[in-house]
């Protein structure tokens, strides 16, 4: 399911703006989800256990709350203003579970079209001007621009090195987070630092800002990690490598005199 793992890089503030319409100058959305449906519609929209039919609906739901008008979520979602009419006044009198109920009877297009709004399609060519962000990144603008002028997904593919599979799924994150979602690099926080930096480097400069342990001329890795354990319980279990890191970002070496006293050296 998807978490709110996507960056300032991957939920800009202003772009999003430009795409739900909720600037100050932007026309009333088509449909006005609520906080709670619109979360709700984006987990049912990318989890795997969700039936094909609700994930089809909840992403229909999620386009149709980022546009302003029937006519341009009819070209966006390859359905009838008929039926998105329909959907929008089952939503506004009997909610998001009415609406979901009715997903066995919804229309499936075989394929879904890509129909970008003004600001998307500016947005897609600022990040092709700017060259900013990983290779992915461009190569999803220039992929959206290229469906956008509706050619052939063979032809989309070569020129971006993009396979069908990829195209598609790109479609589907655009309708799940929008343009800028799909095209912007998701957030990957990995693995929590156990020893940040901005802890342990001033902690190390003030213990070696001291003398060494009275049996030793100057200091080794053992001694400063026996140290830093009584001010952080868990230097205790700090590796060599890491503590070899911290150690050099503090401004002391191995084996030699570090900046501005030699007395205080490191040693492994």
């Amino acid at each position: 399911m998807k978490t709110s793992t996507h960056s300032s890089s991957f939920h800009g503030t202003e772009q999003d703006g430009l795409e739900s319409g909720t600037g100050a100058d932007s026309p009333p959305l088509f449909l006005s989800l609520s906080s709670y449906d619109r979360d709700l519609s984006e987990r049912l929209a990318v989890s795997s256990k969700t039936a094909p039919a609700v994930r089809h609906m909840a992403r229909l739901l999620l386009e149709m709350g980022r546009l302003s008008s029937l006519e341009h979520a009819a070209e966006r979602t390859g359905l009838s203003c008929q039926v998105l009419a329909e959907v929008r006044q089952t939503y506004l009198w009997g909610g998001i579970q009415e609406v979901l109920s009715m997903s066995q009877q919804l229309p499936m297009p075989v394929t879904t079209p890509v129909r970008l709004t003004a600001a998307e399609r500016a947005f897609c060519r600022q990040v092709l001007e700017s060259c900013e962000g990983s290779k992915g990144r461009l190569r999803r603008a220039k992929a959206l621009l290229l469906l956008d002028e509706g050619k052939s997904k063979d032809s989309i593919a070569s020129e971006t090195q993009a396979c069908s599979r990829t195209l598609k799924r790109l479609v589907e994150r655009c309708q799940i987070y929008g343009v800028t979602g799909a095209v912007n690099d998701a957030e990957r926080p990995g693995r929590p630092q156990c020893y940040p930096k901005s802890e342990f480097v001033p902690l190390i400069r003030e213990v070696m800002g001291h003398e060494p342990p009275t049996t030793r001329f100057r200091w080794t890795a053992t001694d400063l990690r026996r140290v830093l354990a009584h001010h952080r319980p868990e230097a205790a279990r700090m590796s060599m490598p890491t503590l070899r890191a911290l150690v050099t970002a503090a401004g002391f070496g191995y084996g030699y005199a570090p900046k501005g006293a030699a007395s205080m050296s490191l040693s492994v």
